[in-house]
């Protein structure tokens, strides 16, 4: 072996008996990149998206943030449906919306709280009903905006490329934790407020808890849209909505 391979193989043998006395957050094998790809892949994706904050650095704080729209809402349904679960499932949903417009593109961001009534979805250890917070944030880069040329194509105002993920937690006795990641071209429309339409390719991440292990999926394509669109019936009045439809 020589006396370089007999210094390495001494060397793994004291890492091995010292790993064994490592908290189970800094053990190396909770850090492999089998466990982190999801995550990588969703910062990678931020740095990229945030790039341009960066090169915009010089631009004034008045001009960064051209317009911004938030809201909280709330929900109330009595016939959800959940995989794996033949009841109808009753939810109070509160939620949390985003948008805005900036120097070089935009940013959408939306957060449900899913509260369901325990008779229908049971928190795993019982007491009340489950509970899902679920976080969708998708950042776009303006092709007209980084170009400084109009981009008019019949309804369409714009394009661009958008990067974004969703990240979710559930304590129900599945315990979804989707981790997702998407990067494509989106559309702009010129409407009063704002629509797009995102045509995306999607990679997936999620958590089993029945059986006690994660679960990946096959990278998928996906289209996702959100609008707000803004109307006058006497009082200022808006309607807005998203939606996914996975392939």
């Amino acid at each position: 072996m020589g006396e370089l391979g007999e210094r390495r193989l001494a060397g793994a043998r004291r890492a091995g008996r010292l790993t064994r006395f490592l908290p189970t957050r800094w053990h190396p094998a909770r850090w492999h990149p089998a466990r982190w790809r999801p995550a990588r892949c969703f910062l990678v994706g931020t740095l990229v998206a945030l790039l341009p904050a960066a090169i915009a650095a010089p631009a004034k704080a008045a001009d960064l943030i051209q317009w911004s729209d938030s809201f909280v809402g709330y929900r109330f349904g009595t016939n959800y449906r959940e995989p794996g679960n033949p009841e109808h499932v009753t939810k109070s949903i509160v939620q949390f919306q985003h948008a805005d417009g900036w120097t070089y593109g935009s940013n959408f961001f939306n957060l449900d709280v899913l509260l369901s009534n325990h008779d229908n979805e049971p928190y795993r250890k019982g007491g009340r009903g489950a509970r899902e917070y679920y976080a969708v944030f998708r950042t776009t880069l303006s092709a007209a905006k980084i170009g400084g040329t109009p981009i008019a194509i019949g309804p369409i105002n714009d394009v661009g490329l958008t990067i974004g993920g969703d990240l979710s937690y559930k304590d129900d006795a599945f315990n979804a934790r989707v981790r997702k990641f998407v990067i494509g071209p989106t559309v702009n429309f010129d409407v009063p407020g704002y629509a797009f339409l995102s045509f995306l390719f999607r990679t997936e991440h999620n958590h089993n808890g029945i059986v006690g292990k994660g679960v990946g999926f096959d990278p998928h394509w996906g289209i996702s849209g959100a609008w707000g669109l803004n109307f006058d019936l006497g009082l200022p009045a808006v309607q807005k909505g998203f939606f996914n439809i996975v392939g």
